[in-house]
């Protein structure tokens, strides 16, 4: 497990933008992203390409969850992930079946995700190594007040694949990586998550209301699938 330090580092890297200036988004534009944002089983639903790969990481995600939830329990109160991702990113898969089992056993708690073409302010508030990466993850309290990000990969897995790409062959690269996400298991990205929960302090009692809101969606290059 890595450090509960390093999880919150890594949080707080990820708040910068470009220039290494915090890029504030608030409780109010965070509610309206979620409220525009899709319940899981829609997302599942709205692209068949990959059912059969997403149908067999749900299968997996049980033991995970009961195992990280019984070692590090999340804290009490309403938490909300709010995700931006693509049924087709092998990152999405390897994390977001393990988050929304986490998500369906809080109080009150739920998952939704953003298409990255729906997304473009919160992918470019938050980016990994100066680009934007998915998925990416936002912890929520219950007045929608950021809590932490988590981006892309478990912390082992990303810094192999930082330390690595460009100088050992892809396939060598990404064979490694399924690998890694095998034995990982979600384990890693669970409990990263709830290392932000729990490094936040307790969430408020009154939960701003989301509204509805129109966006106009924007591309960005796609995810790698290795």
């Amino acid at each position: 497990m890595r450090p509960l330090s390093l999880v919150i580092a890594l949080s707080m890297a990820s708040v910068l933008g470009a220039q290494g200036r915090p890029v504030p988004l608030t409780p109010t534009e965070l509610a309206l992203a979620y409220a525009r944002a899709m319940p899981y089983k829609q997302f599942l639903a709205t692209d068949t390409t990959r059912a059969a790969d997403w149908s067999a990481a749900a299968a997996r995600t049980a033991a995970s969850v009961a195992d990280v939830v019984r070692e590090t329990p999340p804290p009490a109160g309403q938490w909300r992930l709010l995700v931006v991702a693509e049924n087709s990113c092998s990152d999405a898969l390897a994390s977001l079946p393990y988050l929304a089992q986490l998500a369906e056993q809080l109080p009150a708690g739920e998952l939704r995700i953003l298409r990255k073409a729906d997304a473009e302010k919160l992918l470019a508030a938050r980016p990994f190594n100066g680009r934007p990466a998915t998925p990416l993850v936002f912890v929520l309290d219950s007045a929608f007040r950021e809590r932490g990000v988590w981006i892309e990969r478990a912390s082992h897995i990303q810094d192999f694949v930082v330390a690595n790409e460009g100088k050992i062959f892809d396939d060598t690269l990404w064979a490694k990586v399924r690998v890694m996400r095998r034995d990982d298991n979600g384990r890693t990205p669970l409990r990263e998550v709830i290392a932000l929960m729990r490094n936040a302090k307790a969430p408020d009692a009154t939960p701003a209301k989301p509204q509805k809101a129109k966006s106009k969606p924007k591309l960005i290059a796609p995810c790698k699938v290795p």
